[in-house]
């Protein structure tokens, strides 16, 4: 028994420093970054390289971005997990295969992503430095995570709550 309670006592401990870490890193955020917020720095484009003027061209096209993901991952995601939870057996094979490519999908880091996106959209596409190349690749991104959490919601719907044809 005193073991179990050393380990709990350092499993408390590390989560206690790592949590009054992240309080100190935002409290010298907050401190340090709100006072220097400002509507003109919120609302007018960046100057003199990048290092005076405000923010807001970048907000805008982060916007856009994020919108073009949305539009072309939602549907192709929430069909593509309608597909996996209601038409395929998850003991097919089809649907272990599906399964773990989108599991290895998931686990690939977000800069391959980027360098596919650069490679794909941008030069073989012919789309060049954009915000639509940007959204499509986020949308490739997010689209493994998105069929996951879709399908497994979808799942745990009860039978009662199904539409049957």
């Amino acid at each position: 028994m005193p073991k179990n309670r050393l380990a709990t006592g350092l499993i408390w401990l590390s989560a206690m420093l790592i949590c009054a870490v992240f309080v100190r890193l935002l409290a010298d955020m907050l401190l340090n970054g709100l006072p220097r917020l400002s509507w003109t720095f919120l609302s007018t484009a960046p100057s003199d390289a990048g290092r005076a003027g405000g923010i807001a061209p970048i907000i805008v096209s982060t916007g856009l971005i994020v919108l073009v993901a949305v539009i072309a991952a939602g549907p192709l995601g929430l069909a593509t997990a309608i597909l996996l939870s209601e038409f395929t057996s998850p003991s097919s094979r089809f649907g272990r295969l599906i399964e773990r490519s989108l599991d290895v999908l998931a686990g690939v880091p977000s800069i391959v992503f980027g360098l596919f996106g650069n490679a794909f959209f941008c030069i073989y596409l012919g789309l060049g430095f954009s915000i639509l190349s940007g959204g499509l690749t986020l949308a490739c991104m997010a689209l493994p995570i998105m069929i996951n959490t879709a399908a497994a919601g979808l799942r745990a719907a009860p039978d009662d709550y199904r539409v049957c044809a």
